[in-house]
């Protein structure tokens, strides 16, 4: 986990979550993400919640910079949230997943050794199973380059990240796809590494997801 005796000075990593009606589950990983002591700020952007996250979170989670929307903009909510962040790093996670601490320690050493980086991409293991989400592309090495990422936790480079617009008006589902694909071409190279772990407390499918699949992966095409 993220836990930690105390916080790093200079930390250079913000954190942003968007949120959509699970609010039990952004209560169980904000006191992870605020323990960790390579991160400085935390903010989630809450996509028009109905189950009370926007009015109970501030209260329960002061130190938190939170960010109400009037509706739900699908993952360019994560474009609001890096507007408000300031560290040279944003780390990007689902409210349902988080990066152990060496991990992310290991992945902002590489995008700091080398200033191209301008994604580092997470091996995702699902909690319920401790199997990689990325399973099928486990004999690949995209330690040099990627060409792809599951966005329940990135770590990009907040320039790169507004250099290219940030996410484009995708509801969800190859979202991230767009966003690498984006970065290669404004000259950033995106990697992955497979000992950077995140644990993913995976949900059910959202709803319509094959809808938004096909629809997206055309518009990426």
């Amino acid at each position: 986990t993220l836990a930690a005796p105390e916080r790093e000075a200079g930390a250079r990593i913000d954190a942003a979550i968007v949120a959509y009606e699970r609010k039990a589950l952004v209560f169980e990983t904000l006191p992870l993400l605020l323990a960790c002591p390579l991160i400085r700020r935390v903010i989630v952007a809450d996509n028009a919640s109905s189950d009370g996250l926007a009015r109970e979170g501030p209260a329960r989670f002061p130190q938190v910079q939170w960010i109400a929307l009037a509706r739900n903009e699908g993952c360019t909510a994560w474009n609001r949230a890096a507007s408000a962040a300031e560290a040279p790093y944003l780390l990007i996670l689902d409210d349902d997943c988080v990066p152990d601490l060496a991990s992310l320690a290991a992945a902002q050493a590489r995008m700091e050794r080398e200033s191209d980086v301008g994604l580092a991409v997470f091996n995702i293991i699902n909690a319920a199973t401790g199997a990689s989400e990325w399973a099928p592309f486990d004999d690949l090495d995209g330690s040099r380059g990627w060409a792809n990422a599951i966005g329940a936790c990135m770590l990009v480079r907040l320039d790169a990240f507004r250099a290219v617009g940030g996410y484009k008006d995708f509801f969800l589902c190859f979202n991230d796809l767009d966003l690498v694909l984006s970065l290669w071409e404004a000259g950033f190279r995106v990697v992955y590494d497979a000992s950077w772990r995140a644990l993913h407390r995976k949900q059910g499918a959202a709803k319509r997801r094959l809808y938004f699949e096909m629809r997206n992966f055309t518009a990426t095409v």
